[in-house]
């Protein structure tokens, strides 16, 4: 699937153990696409994990396609990769649901950690 994302597309690729001891193919969030063909992703997953941060995911924040569940976008779980790694499409996440996942990923970096 090497193709260049749009921003706000939801892409499965195998994303890193933040330990680095394996990857799991999952998810993602396309934040940006940069050059050179890599993107600026951020994790979803199916669990919240109290995370503050975290942004649901539901049925009616796609405009195309969708996850079989409920998720969470994880605002801390952030990853740069090629686009040659995305293995399968899941759809398009609505532009105001981008834009809180981006607030929320630069609240953290000023340091704010709340909602």
């Amino acid at each position: 699937m090497e193709r260049l994302p749009k921003r706000g597309e939801v892409v499965f690729l195998p994303f890193p153990f933040s330990d680095l001891s394996a990857s799991k193919n999952r998810p993602v969030l396309i934040l940006q696409p940069t050059t050179r063909g890599d993107m600026i992703t951020c994790q979803i997953s199916s669990r919240d994990y109290a995370d503050p941060q975290a942004i649901t995911l539901g049925p009616n924040d796609f405009v195309e396609g969708g996850l079989p569940l409920v998720s969470y976008v994880q605002a801390r779980k952030l990853f740069t990769a090629h686009a040659s790694l995305m293995t399968r499409p899941a759809g398009i996440i609505r532009i105001q649901v981008l834009e809180a996942v981006i607030e929320h990923v630069v609240s953290l970096l000023r340091g704010q950690q709340g909602k």
